[in-house]
């Protein structure tokens, strides 16, 4: 996680979670993760989708931001504002992700080490073509 949050720097990082806001919140905390959102972690009483709306009016969430999840509701709740979506099936919580990633199209991967090897392929094509 650290290594993408490198790669991903000079952009913001929020939690959405279905869980207690406060509680969340001192989870990060006590595991010294917090630091790395620094747009803010946000749960319950909102919806997902309630914050996520939220915070792209707020310009907090651009329309180039990437909602990384684990759910059907998780999609949702990106698509409803606009957002990608990449589905980390390591965490699924529904045993039938396969069929409905592939039938909305879905970009899946496995863990986020696997999301960063893509992100970094993507980085070094984009660094050969500068040097072009």
């Amino acid at each position: 996680m650290h290594r993408l949050r490198e790669m991903t720097s000079r952009f913001p990082w929020l939690v959405v979670s279905g869980g207690a806001q406060q509680e969340m919140r001192e989870i990060f905390a006590a595991r010294g993760l917090d630091k790395l959102f620094n747009g803010g972690i946000y749960g319950s009483p909102e919806s997902k989708t309630e914050i996520l709306a939220r915070e792209v009016a707020n310009g907090n969430i651009s329309g180039t931001s990437i909602y990384i999840g684990h759910s059907s509701y998780d999609h949702r709740a990106a698509m409803e504002v606009g957002l990608d979506f990449v589905f980390v099936s390591r965490w699924a919580e529904f045993s039938n992700w396969p069929a409905y990633c592939t039938a909305h199209g879905i970009e899946v991967v496995e863990s986020l080490s696997q999301l960063c090897a893509s992100c970094d392929e993507v980085l070094s094509n984009i660094s050969k073509q500068d040097e072009q």
